[in-house]
């Protein structure tokens, strides 16, 4: 598998996805995916794409094609935390979280994508005896489902929205 991803473009690879014929096929396409989206997210640290408010206020934009790269990521280490191959998620996950953080900068949707890849951090680091990461972790998480998501969904249960006005 791993000669014929070779030279395939990020969609291309993608393309081969939903015709997987077994798990192993299946974990190759998303490291092929992983790897590229490493290269693009490398080519990042360069731009500076800035917006203007209407403030006046300069803002760095944040690229929402990210998502494009979490997506591999989280799933190949949910196949991996599902192998009990915690070492190996791990790493996974502690790229995908700076990006699902970054994300809901603009988008609070990616709040929950942030919640269930820190529930495999946790998973991953009680596994792998890094005790007091997993408990900050959980203080984390913690949060996200208290202070943020029931918040939120309190407000709209209300029809209160994000700003404070009725809806």
């Amino acid at each position: 598998m791993e000669d014929k991803l070779k030279g395939l473009s990020y969609g291309e690879v993608l393309d081969l996805l939903p015709n997987c014929k077994n798990l192993d096929d299946e974990i190759e396409i998303y490291k092929k995916l992983v790897e590229l989206g490493e290269k693009e997210i490398a080519e990042l640290k360069d731009e500076e794409d800035l917006l203007e408010l209407p403030t006046g206020e300069r803002v760095r934009c944040v690229p929402i094609f990210l998502d494009e790269y979490a997506a591999p990521m989280d799933n190949l280490s949910q196949i991996y935390v599902r192998q009990k191959e915690y070492a190996k998620a791990l790493p996974l996950l502690e790229q995908v979280l700076p990006i699902y953080r970054t994300l809901e900068i603009t988008n609070p949707n990616y709040t929950y994508q942030r919640v269930y890849a820190t529930e495999l951090m946790v998973e991953c680091l009680k596994e792998l005896g890094k005790k007091n990461l997993a408990i900050l972790y959980s203080s984390e998480l913690l949060h996200l489902e208290n202070d943020v998501l029931k918040v939120r969904e309190n407000r709209r249960e209300k029809g209160i929205t994000l700003n404070g006005s009725l809806e």
